[in-house]
């Protein structure tokens, strides 16, 4: 069924509201014939003269789009209603501002049904540089069948009459103007018309639109009086109505509008009085549906014979209609609108919405079922009260079944349907109007923002927590949903399903692996359709500050039937999820104990476009969150847009669940409970001797992390994390070999990891095996040549090793990135090696000062080097809070120390040296360099 007679002037973005409301396969290609078989009567041969009823009207050359390669200065049409015929007239003018515009700027297409229309063409000519060309030629004219809805299996028999001008250029100025004679029969001599102001080609300086008709023919109209002037006039028996609008910008589709937001950009017309008109024409149009035919009883007697009830007898009749009756529309001339007698249909098995409705509705009646047809639109759905009363109001065509004291709305053109009667019903359109004499109105259909729209199931299976996760997804999809889909899946589409559900998982997972491929399966008696997949999930907990495990369980789908347009507020109507309801259950399953006691948790959120209700149960290995919601509502408003998105956000927040679980298993944890015990009392005997907080921290930690690695909570890579923090810790005790072996642990794991690497170049400093750390820091190097760190641990090792001018010219490399200068400490390292190597170590380090106006710690020891600052000013600089701050104690007494030395001040160097040994801090370098001087120095 058409929603309305096609025209050049109808935006192309929109064709997708012209579509025959049906669930179809794309299977068959767009089909342009060149030159088709059109009487020579009906190709205009010559330009006629314009008539003598058309106006003349003057173009408005408001070029406020500066930006456009096309504009409209005029858009101008006129039609003339008479008693016996109605003519359309157009006339465009289009003005190409450069060569952007010139492919579609110089195409003309005229579109006509030569089953009821003629083509008479008044002007075709370019005005260039005030110089008028007259271009028409009637040879140049193609004829097209063009049938740009044939992949929706719908044929309309119009043509196209195609002119490209030739020799057409930038600045051109291109006029055209013809007239259609003729109207569709099928409205039975009324006039409608639905008019677009938008051109596809560029913004319009004057919209002009003129009806002339018999002042006795009474002609309703629709338009927004904000964007239009109108006038009337009555004069000879003729009433002229003209409607005019200036400058309509270049059309722009909005992805998230919803059809009535179009409406101001209309002008409707009908001569049809209400909607109880419509409905006793549209009555007419299917009384062959009501007409007995002996083709219909026997294929009624059979259908009936298959079934022990009249439901099912309903059932297999829609069954047969839906699924052995093709869908294929021939919608030339009067069958836009009127179906084809159903033995007709019946025999040559396939026909569109009205025709498949009409043949439901025959064979239903032959089988004393009480049926009837129901005009809907798919595009306005519960918007159509917003359009006039016409046929023009809809563009598709389903029947409405009463039976047994229920009512059923069937859709004869759903193929891809399964299931039960109540689970088949078509209630998206929302409104219908029955082709009954008595209706008098719209109805209303069964309100479905109850109904379950999608389920997704998300089975995460936890074997090992320091293995990979096991995420099973299971979305079952029911009505519009499961069809749409076996729709996609019937056009060989299943990788793109896979392919869009992988994308969505790996926004919260990015590190999933798809284990296996798309499993499909039908749901049956429920026309409902199920999609799995498999992910494998490695790192799925997240090692939370090395104390506990982590991961965010949301409700992916959820979360998508939520996400908005990243864009700013809106002015238009937006589009958002159809009502309905989805469910998204989220099922987590340990396969030890890893809660101490059950707990829940829930969220609610409700406002008039939508609610959500999530509840969370956990029990002692298992957490179960079902999350509903419920949309209300299938559009925003602009006055509502910014507190729809505020409670979008907040559904967000609310849908994201973090799982908080302990890395410690329970036999662990007790013994790393005993264990700090134990150490706790050793401390306060002073049987274990530590000298800084940071010491007794650390000899906690470690029953911490040993029991965490004896767990088996953790996988390989926060294995080696803890294996390093481990390694830290026995450093700042004193184990280096501990912590040596914890370091080669970790680097098994991640072999080449340059921060494991740089701990154990230190550890190697500390224990004196200096070529061991020169190889690590080379290695280093290796991996990445500006790593500074490693720069900086050659640097130093070189100057433990006595090679000072090498060490200087290393700390030149590692300054040579300026953000090492402005932190002192390799500056610093410069200054000695430079001094050891007989350089002048004030001049070699002048030039890597710190630019900063206020430089931060060791900054201090650089300006006592350099004679800026006293030793006893340093002092004050040593200290937090009044304390010692032993770790700068260290690296200052050690650089000063090293000063004293070169300079040949033994005893105050090493004096300096026993200063660094203060507040042994076992975990700097300096503390094992000072040792050694120290023991030099006896």
């Amino acid at each position: 069924m058409r929603l309305c007679i096609t025209t050049s002037l109808r935006p192309l973005a929109l064709a997708a509201f012209l579509m025959c409301g049906s669930v179809l396969p794309l299977t068959a290609p767009v089909f342009a014939a060149d030159h088709v078989p059109l009487a020579a009567s009906a190709r205009p041969q010559k330009l006629e003269a314009t008539p003598a009823w058309v106006t003349k009207v003057a173009p408005e050359w408001d070029a406020r789009d500066a930006t456009a390669p096309v504009y409209l200065p005029l858009l101008d049409v006129q039609t003339r209603v008479d008693a016996r015929q109605t003519y359309r007239y157009s006339h465009v003018i289009r003005k190409i501002r450069d060569t952007a515009g010139l492919e579609s700027g110089s195409q003309i297409l005229m579109i006509f049904d030569p089953n009821y229309q003629k083509l008479s063409i008044h002007q075709l000519q370019i005005v260039r540089n005030g110089k008028v060309i007259q271009k028409f030629d009637p040879k140049k004219i193609r004829y097209l069948q063009r049938e740009s809805r044939l992949e929706a299996q719908m044929l309309d028999g119009q043509i196209t009459a195609s002119i490209t001008l030739d020799d057409a250029r930038a600045g051109d100025q291109i006029e055209y103007a013809y007239t259609l004679t003729g109207a569709n029969p099928v409205f039975d001599g009324r006039f409608v018309d639905i008019e677009w102001v938008y051109s596809n080609y560029g913004p319009v300086s004057q919209f002009y639109y003129r009806l002339q008709h018999p002042d006795n023919r009474q002609m309703q109209w629709k338009y927004d009086s904000k964007l239009f002037e109108m006038q009337q006039e009555t004069r000879g028996g003729w009433k002229e109505t003209v409607l005019r609008r200036r400058f309509v910008p270049a059309f722009q589709n909005d992805p998230y509008g919803i059809a009535p937001t179009y409406l101001k950009d209309q002008i409707q017309i009908s001569e049809f009085r209400d909607w109880n008109d419509v409905a006793q024409w549209s009555k007419r149009l299917f009384q062959s549906a009501y007409q007995s035919a002996p083709d219909i009883e026997k294929e009624a007697e059979r259908l009936a014979k298959l079934a022990d009830t009249p439901e099912l007898a309903l059932l297999k009749t829609l069954d047969f209609v839906q699924k052995e009756v093709r869908y294929f529309g021939t919608e030339i001339g009067e069958n836009s609108h009127l179906p084809h007698p159903p033995a007709d249909v019946l025999r040559q098995r396939f026909g569109d919405c009205k025709d498949k409705t009409g043949l439901l509705i025959a064979l239903l009646k032959a089988q004393k079922i009480d049926a009837e047809p129901v005009l809907v639109s798919t595009a306005f759905r519960d918007d159509t009260p917003q359009l006039l009363p016409s046929p023009l109001a809809f563009n598709h065509v389903i029947a409405r079944v009463k039976l047994n004291g229920k009512t059923y709305w069937l859709d004869g053109t759903r193929s891809f349907q399964t299931g039960d009667l109540k689970s088949r019903q078509a209630l998206a359109q929302r409104t219908g109007l029955p082709a009954q004499a008595d209706t008098r109105e719209l109805v209303a259909m069964p309100d479905p923002s109850r109904d379950l729209q999608a389920v997704t199931w998300d089975q995460y299976t936890i074997q090992s927590m320091g293995k990979p996760a096991v995420l099973d997804v299971r979305q079952t999809y029911y009505g519009d949903g499961a069809e749409s889909l076996r729709a996609s899946l019937a056009a060989n589409r299943k990788s793109d399903i896979e392919k869009e559900i992988i994308a969505e998982y790996l926004r919260f997972y990015p590190a999933a692996q798809v284990d296996g491929s798309l499993g499909v399966n039908e749901e049956n008696g429920q026309n409902a359709l199920t999609l799995t997949l498999r992910f494998s999930l490695p790192e799925f907990w997240r090692y939370h500050e090395k104390q506990v495990l982590q991961s965010e369980f949301s409700p992916v789908s959820l979360l998508q039937t939520l996400r908005m347009p990243t864009q700013v507020p809106r002015t238009e109507t937006m589009r958002i999820s159809p009502t309905g309801m989805y469910r998204h259950v989220t099922d987590i399953r340990f396969s030890e104990p890893v809660f101490s006691k059950t707990f829940n948790k829930r969220f609610d959120e409700a406002n008039k476009h939508f609610e959500i209700h999530s509840i969370a149960n956990g029990e002692v290995d298992h957490v179960q969150i079902q999350s509903d919601l419920r949309f209300m509502r299938d559009r925003v408003e602009p006055a509502d847009w910014t507190t729809y998105r505020d409670k979008v956000q907040r559904g967000w927040n609310g849908l994201l669940n973090t799982l908080t679980v302990n890395a410690i298993s329970t036999p662990q944890l007790v013994r790393a409970k005993l264990d700090i015990a134990d150490l706790e009392k050793a401390i306060k005997e002073k049987k274990i001797s530590v000298y800084s907080e940071a010491q007794v921290e650390a000899v906690y930690r470690l029953p911490v992390l040993d029991a965490q690695l004896n767990s088996g909570r953790l996988s390989e890579k926060q294995k080696a994390d803890a294996y390093l923090e481990r390694a830290q810790r026995l450093q700042q005790i004193g184990r280096l070999k501990g912590a040596k072996s914890d370091i080669e642990k970790a680097l098994q794991i991640k072999p080449q990891e340059l921060p494991l690497l740089l701990q154990l170049g230190q550890i190697a400093q500390m224990q004196n095996n200096l070529p061991e750390a020169a190889r690590i820091a080379k290695q280093m190097l290796e991996l990445q040549a500006n790593d500074v760190s490693a720069q900086a641990l050659l640097a130093s090792t070189l100057y433990q090793q006595k090679q000072y001018a090498a060490s200087a010219a290393q700390w030149r490399v590692v300054l040579a990135d300026r953000n090492e200068a402005e932190k002192s400490t390799a500056v610093i390292g410069l200054f000695l090696a430079a001094q050891a190597a007989g350089q002048d170590p004030v001049a070699a380090t002048s030039e890597f000062l710190p630019q900063s106006t206020q430089p931060a710690w060791p900054y201090p020891v650089l300006q006592v080097l350099h004679g800026q600052l006293s030793e006893s000013a340093l002092q004050e600089q040593l200290k937090n809070g009044g304390k010692p701050d032993y770790t700068k104690v260290t690296e200052a007494s050690y650089a000063l120390g090293q000063f004293e030395l070169q300079k040949g001040n033994k005893a105050q160097a090493k004096a300096w040296f026993q200063k660094a040994m203060f507040g042994m801090q076992m975990e700097m370098p300096e503390l094992y360099f000072s040792d050694r001087q120290i023991e030099a120095l006896k």
